[in-house]
C-alpha cells in the first residue's frame, strides 16, 4: 500500500511540473524543453534514455518480444501516430526536420486510404 501512495505522490509531481513547464513555455519556442537561451536542451535524450532504462523495456524478457526501445522508436512512433491521424506527409516531414523528402515515404502505408475507405462504405450500404 505504502508502495501505491507513493507511485501516486510521484506521478502527481510530475504532473505538477509539467504543468508548470508549459506554462512556462514561450509561444515562439520551437523546442519542447528549451534552455534559458530558448536553445535545445542537450542532456534531454540522456533524460530520456534513462526513464527507458528504469523502465526497464529493454530488459532481455522484454526484448525477446519486442525490438529495444530507443529514441528513434519514440520519433518513429511520433511519426506512425501522425500519418494515421491525417496529417499530411509533408507535415510529418517538416515535423521531423527531414532535409531530404525522400526519408518520410516510408511512412504512408500508414495512412488513411480515402478511396478503400469509400469502397468499405459502398459495400456497407444497403440497396433501397
Amino acid at each position: 500500500m505504502k508502495l501505491v501512495r507513493a507511485s501516486l505522490k510521484c506521478i502527481s509531481n510530475r504532473k505538477q511540473v509539467m504543468q508548470r513547464r508549459k506554462s512556462e513555455h514561450r509561444p515562439e519556442g520551437r523546442y519542447v524543453f528549451e534552455n534559458n537561451a530558448g536553445q535545445e536542451r542537450g542532456y534531454v535524450t540522456q533524460a530520456i534514455q534513462k526513464a527507458i532504462d528504469r523502465a526497464a523495456l529493454n530488459a532481455p524478457d522484454v526484448i525477446k518480444k519486442m525490438r529495444k526501445v530507443t529514441m528513434h522508436t519514440l520519433r518513429h512512433s511520433y511519426a506512425s501516430k501522425l500519418v494515421k491521424n491525417g496529417i499530411s506527409l509533408f507535415e510529418v516531414s517538416v515535423l521531423l526536420g527531414h532535409s531530404d523528402p525522400k526519408m518520410t515515404p516510408r511512412y504512408a502505408h500508414l495512412a488513411p486510404n480515402d478511396a478503400s475507405r469509400k469502397a468499405v462504405d459502398l459495400t456497407n450500404t444497403r440497396h433501397t
